[in-house]
């Protein structure tokens, strides 16, 4: 803002008072054999007491557990994929992902809200040779600790942590399985691409806790009054990792 740029601390909110954001539907860019479904829509419970992506699954004429697995190929592991090899963290929620389905399976994903909701990590890469410094300045640059919450606190604790629960609510599929097959599928696209090993400790999906990272508690603690610099998330007590501790269940 010409004007509030000139003021030494000027709220945050006072420097983002205007903006626009042009959002394409994803069916310019599909097969006209595919739909497009957001992610948290497959979380929403229909009248007999099923989530969508229950129904999607039926319709493809697919146990449940088939149709996650094909879910998670093509949703998780391209989102850690990218993570892994080039050091770029997408904020999954489950309005930044559409899950993209031909005859009602998952084939594919698409991402949007690219403006803001996109980290690269703070080493170089050698996958970062010739992208230009104008473009890598606008995006914010965080270590791999951080940037592997792009995944982990962003998707898995606020997308399938409520995913999983409605599917076990509804007598489809327990806990348990759900983040069996999860891990099952990492594992199976990690022994796949060992020229990443390193990487993948780099951004390590497989400790056994997960920091518990607390949006609303800082506002709790010191309101909502203007302020120079946005605060940050707080820390909760460590979560147990649902990626571990149900990794070798006997299903």
């Amino acid at each position: 803002h010409p004007i509030y740029d000139q003021v030494t601390n000027a709220p945050y909110q006072h420097l983002e008072t205007l903006g626009a954001i042009w959002r394409e539907n994803a069916k310019s860019r599909i097969s006209t054999k595919q739909d497009a479904c957001l992610y948290a829509a497959l979380l929403h419970v229909a009248g007999d007491g099923d989530p969508l992506a229950v129904h999607h699954a039926n319709r493809a004429e697919l146990p449940i557990s088939e149709w996650l697995s094909e879910l998670f190929r093509t949703t998780v592991v391209p989102l850690y994929h990218f993570l892994a090899k080039y050091g770029v963290g997408f904020i999954a929620h489950g309005q930044n992902i559409t899950v993209l389905l031909e005859n009602h399976r998952p084939v594919g994903l698409a991402i949007k809200d690219l403006q803001g909701d996109v980290d690269i990590v703070n080493q170089t890469f050698t996958e970062h040779f010739g992208l230009p410094d104008e473009i890598r300045s606008i995006l914010p640059n965080k270590p791999p600790e951080y940037i592997v919450h792009d995944i982990q606190t962003a998707h898995f604790v606020t997308v399938l942590r409520f995913f999983s629960a409605r599917l076990e609510a509804a007598g489809v599929l327990r806990e348990r399985e759900f983040y069996h097959l999860l891990s099952r599928t990492l594992t199976a696209y990690m022994s796949e691409r060992p020229e990443l090993t390193e990487r993948f400790k780099t951004f390590d999906l497989f400790h056994p806790t997960l920091p518990r990272v607390c949006i609303n508690k800082v506002r709790f603690e010191i309101g909502y009054g203007d302020a120079a610099e946005r605060p940050l998330p707080a820390l909760g007590t460590d979560l147990r990792n649902p990626l571990v501790r149900f990794a070798d269940d006997n299903l």
